[in-house]
């Protein structure tokens, strides 16, 4: 078989969809390797006027100049308020925008083409893939795939949890001072309680704008709770400059990353996404980093870094506790922040805590219904295995 060659039909590395995980590995893909060349693949560059990226970092965050606005403090509201100061750690926004502008921006230098039509089809052949969106057919050595389908997300029911972070959110302008821009609230479940986890977020960009977000679980018209909430704040009169809203899965279920002999999932798609959290920035700009350093390193991007097992243990009894216990979601954060400094807590969520911490943050919480989790997670991984067992072999 002729394979088109990479000057004239093709591309070293081709990237379906251009949003978080997308922009971020081109960006880090056409710095460590200036002479390859790169197609992205999307037809609206990820909807990122829709999105927002909150994080946190205990340093220099990444892509610095489209961070929005740090904060050093925060704070969690159930029946009462628990609010800490960071110390190493800061809480930082970057706007969806934004962050497709500056990354935009620094492609337009480098050797990217665009092909603004979604990818119908992805066809291994020897050496590479080709790529089919429209009447596009391009040749790859290589295809990074961000594509997620939520109906499609792996799970075994009888081991894993799959829940649904649903979200909707709308960024207000006051008239007046009306927000505590030092302080951003993570969590604050005075809002309407269903057969779910619900909550709302509050990112103070200033005193007078502010992205105000409800969070669920389960499907159901939030624009009722959240109006009711914002209406509850006493605003002085305000306008709703944006709205945004999307859903992530969160899941202890295994995404296999390997799609193809050349072809890697990446972002969500490949399982980047924080189980027990929903957060997924950081921890896409580091796998970006960890494939670059494959690809140096290996001449392949599979050479990743496993995630630790017993952080995805604590992810799975986290879940297990959200989906049989949802009103107990609010004091057991609560208690979190309570009980523990709040770098602590950042450190454990980011999968760094020392064993000394993790049992500290275990002993701050309370004990049934993780033990009532974990007897859940034991018995479907037996059940699990006896039906393994029994399956006929040939």
């Amino acid at each position: 078989m002729r394979l088109p060659t990479r000057d004239s039909e093709g591309c070293d590395y081709a990237i379906v969809g251009a949003g978080a995980a997308g922009l971020s590995l081109a960006l880090q893909l056409t710095e460590a390797f200036p002479a390859r060349s790169v197609t992205l693949f999307d037809p609206g560059l990820g909807d990122l006027d829709n999105l927002t990226f909150a994080f946190w970092s205990p340093g220099e965050p990444p892509l610095t100049e489209a961070v929005s606005r740090s904060w050093s403090r925060v704070r969690v509201v159930a029946d009462r308020t628990a609010e800490g100061a960071l110390d190493a750690y800061r809480y930082h926004v970057i706007e969806g925008h934004r962050f497709g502008e500056i990354a935009l921006a620094r492609l337009a230098t480098r050797p990217v083409s665009r092909v603004p039509v979604a990818v119908t089809a992805i066809e291994p052949v020897e050496g590479g893939s080709f790529v089919v969106a429209g009447a596009a057919r391009v040749f790859a050595r290589w295809v990074f795939d961000s594509r997620l389908d939520l109906e499609a997300v792996p799970a075994d029911p009888a081991r894993n949890v799959a829940l649904t972070q649903r979200f909707l959110g709308w960024e207000v302008e006051t008239e007046a001072d009306a927000f505590d821009d030092e302080a951003v609230t993570l969590f604050d479940f005075g809002v309407p309680q269903g057969r779910d986890v619900r909550f709302v977020y509050t990112l103070p960009f200033s005193p007078r704008r502010a992205l105000i977000e409800h969070v669920s679980h389960h499907a159901h018209d939030a624009r009722e709770d959240l109006a009711a909430y914002v209406a509850a704040m006493g605003l002085p009169p305000y306008r709703i400059v944006r709205r945004e809203a999307g859903q992530s899965p969160l899941t202890d279920a295994v995404f296999p990353r390997r799609a193809g002999p050349r072809w890697l999932r990446v972002g969500v798609a490949g399982g980047r996404l924080k189980p027990s959290s929903g957060y997924a920035f950081v921890r896409i700009w580091e796998d970006s980093r960890a494939i670059v350093r494959s690809l140096a390193e290996h001449g392949h991007p599979f050479a990743l870094p496993a995630d630790p097992a017993g952080f995805a243990l604590l992810d799975g009894l986290m879940l297990r506790v959200m989906r049989r216990s949802p009103a107990r979601m609010g004091a057991i954060f609560l208690r979190l922040f309570e009980r523990n400094p709040a770098d602590r807590v950042l450190r454990f969520l980011d999968e760094a805590a020392t064993l000394d911490e993790v049992l500290a943050l275990g002993s701050s919480l309370p004990p049934g219904p993780f033990a009532r989790a974990l007897g859940e997670d034991l018995r479907g991984r037996v059940k699990a295995a006896l039906c393994t067992l029994r399956e006929p072999v040939g």
